[in-house]
């Protein structure tokens, strides 16, 4: 046989309960053998505690923040300042195959042709609005640990929420957007995850992603719909439920990123609760443009290229972002200046959440092609600005309610009595 490694926390050689649990992946160890076998490692770290190699291991992705410098962790990359400490991912139990997907097509010598190759896969999608804002919205999800760092509003985690009927496009542009920052096929461990999760299951990805964006396909496959609002509100909180242990309370996930998610029917349609319609940027519609035919060969072409080409958008923004910390206010005051320009197109307060996530959005643009994103083929603020301007009906539960009320009035408008319609019917 070959020999296996499997990396394990210190708490785990150190219980004998958690020890045993590692004749899963093939360690000798039992309930018989587990007691000599911690006396052993003990000794050991005793005897050579002064000489044994220590790392910096973190649990997350994504914005990392040690000895007062900010770097960036993906799966196969540390993107950090020159001086900064070099740091290990270390996930949760059950999460690296989650983690593993974050990593970028081609060798390292290849970069330079791999992102060139995903830039002409990103100009054929940029002829749909649609599939367009879907990657911005992937690269906005980076943005949003920067700018709470500095003064003035937070920006929100935020979900972008695709709706629509079957084998529409719909998958296709969450695979363009998530190969943003790594392998989106979603039939391998890749970047895309289903909605076929557990509320604690979701809680746990959150946190391992920390600040790359979620990406969640086919809402139609969660067992429980009612648990839809649940996630929703927790991803958009940025933390999970509080929990006690034996030993107190559990520490709390956390997490600041954009959620991006597709299905037949909108998020906001599992729940009645207002608050819902304030964290999704809503996108409904055929997402690609053109005759049925035109469709599918676009279809065909975006999702061949976004499995064959991924990862190199993301890590060229972070690695600017990175090397220039001094830049981070100018973006934050791009983005107060976006949301107050996107905030007069609509009104309340569902309308201004949506106008911060769509003015991240519009940063996310202007970074991206200041580092060499294409242009869009067809401009997608026409699209932007509708999802705001409907905001202030179509996301406002009250106005809902109003013309669903007003519409049952005209239908039995000879009904309610003092009507001209009741009085004729009372007197044919």
């Amino acid at each position: 046989g070959s020999l296996v490694s499997n990396t394990v926390g210190r708490d785990t050689i150190c219980d004998g309960r958690l020890l045993t649990k590692l004749s899963l992946v093939g360690a000798p160890v039992s309930s018989t053998s587990v007691s000599p076998i911690i006396e052993y490692l003990s000794a050991f770290e005793a005897a050579n505690s002064t000489v044994l190699p220590t790392i910096n291991a973190t649990k997350k992705l994504g914005w990392q923040h040690f000895n007062g410098k900010w770097s960036f962790l993906l799966y196969d990359m540390h993107i950090k300042p020159d001086d900064a400490d070099d740091i290990t991912l270390f996930p949760e139990e059950g999460m690296r195959a989650a983690a593993s997907g974050w990593v970028a097509s081609g060798s390292p010598d290849q970069q330079d042709d791999e992102w060139a190759e995903w830039c002409e896969v990103f100009r054929k999608t940029s002829a749909h609005p649609i599939p367009t804002l879907m990657v911005y919205a992937s690269l906005a999800s980076v943005f949003l640990e920067p700018l709470a760092t500095l003064r003035g509003e937070q920006p929100k985690p935020f979900f972008m929420d695709l709706s629509g009927e079957t084998s529409t496009g719909k998958t296709t542009s969450l695979r363009i957007a998530a190969s943003v920052w790594g392998n989106p096929d979603e039939s391998a461990d890749g970047t895309i995850y289903k909605w076929s999760g557990t509320r604690v299951g979701f809680e746990r990805l959150a946190t391992l992603l920390n600040s790359l964006p979620l990406c969640l396909d086919e809402t139609k496959v969660v067992p429980n719909k009612k648990q839809v609002a649940e996630i929703v509100y927790m991803i958009s909180n940025g933390q999970g439920k509080s929990r006690g242990s034996p030993d107190g309370m559990r520490k709390t996930g956390k997490w600041r990123l954009g959620a991006l998610s597709t299905g037949e029917q909108p998020l906001s349609s599992f729940s009645q609760d207002g608050g819902l319609l304030g964290r999704c940027v809503q996108l409904t519609g055929q997402p690609l443009r053109g005759t049925f035919s035109e469709c599918l060969q676009a279809a065909a072409d975006i999702n061949s290229g976004a499995v064959t080409y991924y990862g190199q958008l993301g890590r060229r923004v972070v690695t600017y972002l990175v090397q220039n910390r001094a830049s981070w206010p100018a973006i934050k005051e791009q983005w107060n200046e976006a949301k107050r320009t996107y905030g007069k197109l609509s009104t309340g307060e569902v309308g201004g959440r949506i106008a911060g996530y769509v003015a991240l959005l519009d940063v996310a643009k202007r970074v991206g092609e200041a580092l060499g994103l294409p242009e869009p083929v067809t401009d997608p603020i026409e699209t932007m600005v509708a999802v705001l301007r409907s905001s202030a009906a179509t996301n406002s539960r009250p106005a809902e309610a109003f013309l669903l009320v007003h519409s049952l009035c005209i239908q039995h408008e000879r009904h309610f009595i003092g009507t001209v319609a009741y009085e004729s019917l009372q007197n044919p």
